[in-house]
């Protein structure tokens, strides 16, 4: 729903009365051929995010362009298309997932922040280990789903304000960091909690760890450096001859 609502959207800020007067013939039967397969195969699903549902957005889309626009117009609606191959980014796949979980590394950081904050811990592979108890960093709890997250927001973020490659791979990696970062400082919460007061886990675990609190955070973070890294900057003035004679007293005489 994000992508398409992202995508009507997007359209009617670029909306051109003369882009839309329909394909050819052969274009708008077979939209709408891919437009009706797309409406059968989401009444015959089973829902969930089998692989054939994760595409059924983008050829909707694609089926609908066709028929209003033809297929010359398909590289103009580059951006909602990205945004209606969402489904394919979250969540991803589940073996993908298994390649990319970083637990471990999730672990090892948790390790650091309770250490910093003067609670003594080591660590076995995916358990940490405190002098009065221990903590498990289960893949649930590895921050994939809130790296994934934020990194749609900002393919979201790339879509309504373009900008060049080297900025753009930057806006990918603060969502990917962000949601790491504070993913880990929230089970590093946890674990100081673990470590201090055992009987309160529970408490912090379902209502302040498990809470929304987190991704609004990672979200208002990755927002705000967005803003700097999508901000150009301004043009230097560029000073004339003269001027530059004028006010330098090395200038030539």
């Amino acid at each position: 729903m994000l992508g398409w609502g992202a995508a009507l959207w997007l359209t009617w800020i670029d909306r051109d009365p003369r882009a839309y007067r329909g394909g050819q013939a052969l274009e708008t039967v077979l939209g709408a051929a891919i437009l009706s397969a797309t409406w059968t195969a989401t009444l015959a699903g089973r829902g969930g995010y089998a692989l054939l549902n994760r595409f059924l957005p983008a050829m909707a889309g694609l089926g609908l362009l066709l028929m209003a626009a033809g297929a010359h117009r398909c590289w103009d609606h580059r951006r909602q298309f990205a945004l209606l191959s969402l489904t394919l980014l979250s969540p991803l796949p589940f073996a993908i997932q298994q390649m990319l979980m970083p637990t471990r590394l999730t672990a090892a950081m948790v390790t650091r922040l309770v250490g910093v904050l003067g609670v003594p811990a080591r660590r076995a592979e995916t358990v940490i280990v405190f002098p009065n108890s221990t903590l498990r960093v289960y893949d649930g709890c590895s921050g994939l789903k809130l790296m994934t997250q934020v990194t749609v927001l900002a393919v979201i973020v790339l879509c309504f304000f373009p900008t060049s490659l080297r900025r753009a791979s930057i806006v990918l990696a603060i969502g990917v960091v962000m949601g790491f970062v504070v993913n880990a400082t929230r089970v590093g919460m946890l674990g100081f909690v673990a470590s201090r007061a055992p009987s309160e886990f529970d408490y912090w675990e379902g209502y302040v760890a498990g809470s929304v609190l987190f991704p609004i955070v990672a979200t208002a973070l990755a927002g705000a450096l967005w803003k700097v890294v999508l901000t150009p900057c301004p043009p230097i003035p560029r000073r004339s001859a003269h001027t530059s004679n004028a006010t330098n007293p090395c200038g030539s005489q």
